[in-house]
């Protein structure tokens, strides 16, 4: 197996507003191809999608947004995927 770095964007969206910001996060996957490290990513950051009301009592919810970018990394790393 190879070791992937995968760049996961994330949304945070307010409710009744048209404002959004954006958090990217890099992770590593222990993965066969490229194809496997962006599906790993992508399953790991909706399992970490969630909801909770702000101070102003407006709902804001943290979703996945996409996968941006993967690179091939090193072959003798040990670790954790996602981590």
């Amino acid at each position: 197996m190879e070791i992937y770095s995968v760049k996961i964007l994330f949304k945070y969206e307010i409710e009744d507003s048209d404002r959004a910001i954006y958090e990217e996060s890099l992770r590593l996957f222990y993965a066969e191809s490229l194809d496997e490290a962006f599906d790993k990513a992508k399953k790991m950051a909706m399992e970490e999608e969630w909801e909770y009301i702000n101070v102003y009592a407006g709902k804001v919810k943290y979703r996945f947004y996409e996968n941006t970018e993967a690179f091939r990394l090193f072959d003798d790393l040990e670790f954790e995927d996602g981590l």
